[in-house]
């Protein structure tokens, strides 16, 4: 028998909102029910569905486990050392089985709805796929937490293994009021950070792989991926450009003006100079501009803020407006020499069209030293969150 999980059905938890309700509705014709009906008519009609045969309970079963990878949701990402034998065992169902078996269920239940929670992690279940970004090894697990309130909650998590690409993903749901509680029923908060970081050190050694031991590299070679991605959008825009180019000859009789008569500096400084005194020209066009498609036509991706660390680790932060252009603010301008020539991005915020729909949604991307962690501030499709997850990993030169 289906029951919808308490955590599932309260609408102020947020796991499953209006659109992935209202998506089911259409799907399965549940009748007398629309996306507009009231929140708990819809969960009624949807657990009748579940419980009128064992086909329609596993349809919504792994529709409730799928609905974990949709959302506002937060997902941390490491790369993965995997020789060519690590990469052919995780391919092997058989291998996965056996390095699981001991963490799933005994009842077979291999889903959110059918299993009991204690204040630790349990392995539900484990699925190996095709995808379009290679193979994926997906582990779903679940635990209990308790809010201040009292009430216990499930929070549920899923890790992906992508295979060829050697990288594990997990995808978990902020949630702030989150407590952990022992046996002399004490409540200790709990970060969603750290527990990511334990569900992905202990997958990684239930499976017997690896994380990239060399931690600094990986952490380069993260901002070098989030450099890469941001290049690709802030290219001076052809209206401005030609402004530029317009005015060439003065740029460069300004920049030698300053080096020679005003800074009377030797000529180490005349390319320094000379990008000082376009970026500036650069700047008060594009701030000026009434425009802003200009910064966004035939582009699917565009970014509206920028962190980085200057070579004495200054810290550099800028915030558009969300969902402006990044390139209409003044502050993009005076830091943008510094991270074009380090090559390296600590942070970014990016508006980003969904694939069906067109609708733009925001994702901030977020290298720290032991990953990179992605954050989706609203409801999102899994076919538009691993789009902005690839296109971040898959940035080359």
């Amino acid at each position: 028998m289906f029951e919808f999980p308490n955590t599932f059905k309260r609408e102020y938890t947020d796991y499953i909102t209006k659109k992935p309700l209202g998506k089911f509705i259409q799907a399965h014709k549940l009748d007398g029910i629309t996306s507009n009906s009231h929140r708990a008519d819809i969960i009624n009609a949807i657990t009748f569905f579940a419980n009128t045969n064992a086909d329609n309970e596993e349809i919504v079963d792994q529709w409730l486990d799928e609905s974990i990878r949709s959302g506002k949701r937060d997902i941390y990402i490491k790369l993965l050392s995997l020789s060519e034998n690590d990469k052919n065992n995780l391919k092997s169902d058989s291998y996965v089985q056996n390095h699981l078996i001991d963490y799933l269920p005994d009842n077979q239940n291999r889903h959110i709805s059918k299993n009991r929670y204690d204040y630790t992690y349990k392995c539900v279940s484990y699925s190996i796929n095709n995808t379009e970004y290679g193979i994926r090894v997906s582990i779903l697990e679940c635990r209990l937490i308790k809010t201040e309130s009292g009430s216990k909650e499930i929070l549920p998590v899923i890790c992906d293994i992508f295979v060829d690409k050697s990288v594990i993903i997990l995808r978990i749901k902020p949630v702030s009021d989150a407590w952990d509680e022992d046996e002399n029923g004490n409540l200790k908060k709990i970060t969603i950070n750290k527990e990511a970081e334990k569900v992905i050190s202990d997958i990684t050694n239930k499976l017997d792989i690896v994380l990239m031991a060399d931690g600094l590299l990986s952490y380069a070679g993260l901002k070098h991926k989030l450099y890469n991605m941001m290049k690709k959008y802030i290219e001076t825009p052809k209206e401005i450009q030609d402004k530029i180019d317009l005015n060439r000859e003065k740029i460069n009789n300004i920049s030698k003006i300053i080096q020679q008569q005003i800074c009377n500096v030797d000529e180490s400084y005349e390319k320094d100079i000379l990008l000082d005194v376009q970026n500036l020209v650069e700047k008060y066009i594009a701030i000026s501009q009434p425009d802003k498609q200009i910064f966004t036509k035939d582009k699917e991706d565009y970014p509206v803020m920028l962190a980085a660390k200057d070579e004495e680790e200054s810290f550099v932060k800028q915030e558009a407006a969300l969902k402006e252009p990044l390139q209409m603010k003044a502050v993009f301008y005076d830091n943008k020499k510094m991270i074009i020539k380090n090559k390296k991005c600590d942070g970014i915020m990016f508006a980003i069209k969904g694939k069906k729909n067109g609708k733009e949604f925001v994702a901030k991307y977020e290298v720290r030293t032991k990953g990179c962690v992605v954050k989706f501030y609203e409801y999102v499709e899994e076919e538009d969150s691993n789009a902005a997850i690839f296109s971040f990993l898959d940035s080359e030169e």
